[in-house]
């Protein structure tokens, strides 16, 4: 009824008689707001009940397996960052995530880590075991070796160390079925597991599913899926992958073959090529759960529905987390990074965070997203929302963040 009478408006303002050109454009105003006012609520309306789906269907889920790759660097050329900085930014990022995703569960999260060295892997996990007990009972850390098929072993270094090691994870991890692939720099700011219901949604053709990239595709001059998709998060149904008949493993070598001397994002752009000829294998992830800085570039928010639902995942891509550009985003991964497990309740950590983000408006650091309307409660959203909090309930927050000048310097300022 909403619709035929938008259509009925417009259709009296187009027929009727020539009149003042001020109470023309007043009509014309009304249907357009009237319009955006319908799709806001009916967007919204769908978004609330997809969330009471969530609800409901999250109870029976109870471990998600998370698959992380971390890497030691690969030094490309000079301007690359020494080995010692990088390194310690990967495991900054990886107890970062780690972290937010023990505190926001209700479930048991298995985090299948991926690492070429026991020293990334060993910290981790003392970090882990030093958590206190209703966290710690929450995380189960397993270790594995990177893999590569024999005398593949140089696809390793391309773009970034083991960039291209999630496309072989259905070899990998042949005990798994379905998995929530993850790079390092991401920050739950939800419960992993509601991701999960996506599974659900897929067809007998899906087998992956992530957003789409939401700007312009950096690697320019091979096919796309859509726009281009962005592989930092992926649900991936292992069994689909591992089918015979889709070969995926030859195919994602092939295109390397195929495609070599182009690929400057690796796995991201083998991925977006294999998508290009096969849509049909892919359910795209609303871009909530992989909300960067960049989405923020052009001056405008490139995903839309976050400022409906909130952001559920923000990707520190493009050194966010670490470099100063993009405080916004930093100001998350650092007062996560800064919460004491031990002394300090989840109420604080988000009354923090809700201080910290108005400081990078007070202090007028760099940031894309603080030209965005509403950034803060978009970030502010789902962490009041799972600990039941009011704007009101977080009033007396602290800044924890410290404004070191430099990277270095930030990844030594650590606490549980």
């Amino acid at each position: 009824m909403l619709n035929i009478s938008i259509i009925s408006k417009m259709d009296h303002i187009k027929s009727k008689p020539s009149g003042p050109a001020k109470n023309s454009r007043q009509e014309a105003f009304v249907v357009v707001l009237t319009t955006a006012v319908v799709i806001y609520c009916l967007i919204g309306h769908q978004f609330t009940q997809e969330m009471e789906l969530i609800k409901e269907e999250t109870v029976n889920v109870d471990i998600i397996d998370i698959v992380v790759v971390a890497c030691g660097p690969t030094i490309i050329d000079e301007k690359s960052p020494p080995i010692w900085l990088s390194a310690e930014r990967q495991f900054n990022q990886t107890r970062v995530m780690i972290k937010s995703a023990a505190i926001m569960t209700k479930k048991q999260v298995h985090i299948h880590m991926v690492v070429d060295t026991d020293d990334l892997f060993d910290r981790l996990e003392d970090f882990v075991n030093s958590m206190p007990e209703k966290y710690r009972n929450r995380i189960i850390l397993s270790k594995y070796d990177v893999w590569y098929p024999k005398g593949r072993e140089n696809m390793r270094k391309m773009f970034r160390s083991c960039a291209t090691e999630s496309i072989f994870l259905p070899n990998i991890f042949s005990h798994l079925n379905k998995i929530l692939y993850i790079d390092t720099d991401m920050v739950f700011l939800r419960p992993p597991e509601d991701i999960w219901i996506y599974f659900k949604y897929f067809n007998p053709d899906q087998m992956l599913s992530m957003t789409e990239e939401g700007m312009r595709y950096l690697t320019q001059g091979i096919p796309l899926y859509k726009d281009g998709i962005n592989t930092g998060v992926v649900l991936m149904d292992l069994n689909k992958m591992r089918d015979p008949k889709i070969k995926w493993m030859d195919t994602m070598i092939d295109l390397v073959d195929n495609w070599k001397g182009q690929l400057r994002l690796g796995d991201q752009d083998l991925v977006n090529i294999y998508l290009a000829d096969n849509p049909d294998k892919v359910l795209v992830l609303p871009c909530t759960w992989n909300f960067r800085g960049l989405n923020c570039k052009s001056g405008r928010n490139s995903c839309p529905l976050a400022a409906i639902d909130g952001a559920s995942i923000i990707h520190g891509n493009a050194n966010a987390f670490s470099m100063n550009g993009q405080w916004k985003m930093k100001m998350v991964y650092l007062t996560f990074q800064n919460f004491n497990m031990t002394h300090e309740t989840p109420k604080d950590l988000i009354a923090d965070l809700k201080v910290n983000l108005k400081e990078v408006n007070k202090r007028r650091l760099p940031s894309y997203c603080i030209r965005i309307p509403g950034i803060d409660e978009m970030l502010l959203k789902w962490p009041k929302k799972v600990f039941e909090l009011t704007d009101e309930d977080i009033q007396n927050g602290k800044e924890t963040h410290g404004f070191e000048p430099k990277p270095k310097n930030i990844s030594s300022n650590l606490s549980q």
